[in-house]
């Protein structure tokens, strides 16, 4: 049962009182909220806390792959984030929706995650990076704006009076995604090397969404995985990180847009979904994206309906995490791809193309 509105209101922990007033306007609207439909202030902490949690976790790519029910153009998500006076995430947010075409955002989500893809690919990543950076200042700030309009919120701690719609996808549905949430608190070369096996474990999805691709780019997004296990075994970056990363963003967007000779994709999405899977492990040993992998593999599940392999990641999250609290890993212990799969033989030939 989630706190008593006074207990959330006094809680000292900034991330304490958003999460938790969050948890009660749920249980009080129900998972299906109608934003048109809830008090303007209930809307804005709903919208602001929900999108920011997707997008700190999957990118703007995974937010933008599914809807957001009810505000199918996300003016009520804009107006929330101009709302709180926040103006680094606000700014954030503006920067992502002009980068459309003609600022207009695709309703179809295929489309959305293509047209976003390569504004962020043409900027080098900072779309995410830049509302990433900013999460401290705009839990700070939703936390303000909670406080200084808390009278609105009396009575939440309360079941509530407005008709819950159906739940649907991507909003509180169910339990806590554990690797969404749990990946983040692993040590350094642990998440390097689990991000790294997402990669791996989507990557057998290339050759049917892109089968006739010429060989080279398959090799490109192989090697790209086996630089990044191979970082995580020698717990340090190594091997031309920047080539292989510069590599792999060349082919996310010949996936979202192919030219030239260059045959399209089976599945456009899923494509660049793949490709950006392996990329993003590199960005992340560059510090360039604190996401990782796991949200774009996770996309790659859902387009792909593959249920099976997402247990497979589940289960090497479960593992990793094992591994690290029985063994004491911290930031510099190096992990190498066995600790998954002790059959596992990297092949090493690969490697001499970044060194």
């Amino acid at each position: 049962m989630p706190d008593s509105l006074a207990d959330v209101l006094s809680a000292e922990v900034s991330f304490d009182v958003c999460n938790g007033l969050y948890n009660l306007l749920l249980a009080h609207h129900g998972d299906g909220f109608d934003p048109d439909a809830i008090p303007v202030e209930h809307r804005t902490v709903l919208l602001v806390w929900h999108t920011q949690k997707l997008i700190s976790n999957n990118g703007f790519n995974g937010f933008f792959a599914t809807d957001l029910h009810g505000d199918p153009e996300y003016r009520y998500m804009r107006a929330a984030y101009d709302a709180i006076d926040c103006e680094v995430a606000a700014a954030a947010v503006r920067r992502v929706f002009e980068a459309f075409p003609d600022g207009t955002v695709p309703a179809d989500p295929r489309a959305r995650v293509q047209a976003f893809g390569k504004a962020n690919h043409a900027v080098h990543g900072a779309l995410n990076r830049d509302f990433t950076k900013a999460q401290g200042a705009l839990t700070a700030a939703l936390t303000k704006y909670i406080r200084e309009h808390a009278d609105a919120f009396i009575g939440v701690d309360r079941p509530g009076s407005t008709r819950p719609l159906p739940p649907r996808p991507g909003i509180a549905a169910g339990k806590p995604d554990p690797a969404e949430v749990g990946a983040p608190d692993l040590p350094m070369w642990a998440r390097v090397a689990f991000y790294a096996r997402c990669a791996r474990q989507v990557f057998p999805l290339w050759e049917e969404t892109w089968p006739d691709l010429p060989g080279d780019y398959h090799d490109a997004v192989e090697q790209t995985i086996v630089l990044a296990e191979m970082c995580a075994a020698e717990g340090k970056p190594v091997g031309d990180l920047k080539a292989a990363a510069e590599r792999v963003r060349g082919i996310v967007e010949t996936a979202v847009e192919p030219g030239g000779n260059v045959p399209p994709p089976t599945n456009r999405t899923r494509a660049g979904l793949i490709a950006a899977t392996a990329g993003s492990v590199i960005d992340f040993i560059l510090g360039e994206d604190e996401i990782g992998s796991y949200g774009f593999a996770k996309g790659v599940v859902e387009d792909a309906d593959r249920d099976d392999l997402m247990e497979d990641i589940q289960e090497d999250f479960q593992r990793i995490r094992q591994h690290a609290r029985d063994c004491n890993w911290t930031d510099k212990t190096p992990i190498p791809p066995d600790v998954f799969d002790p059959n596992f033989k990297p092949k090493k030939t690969w490697w001499k193309m970044w060194q």
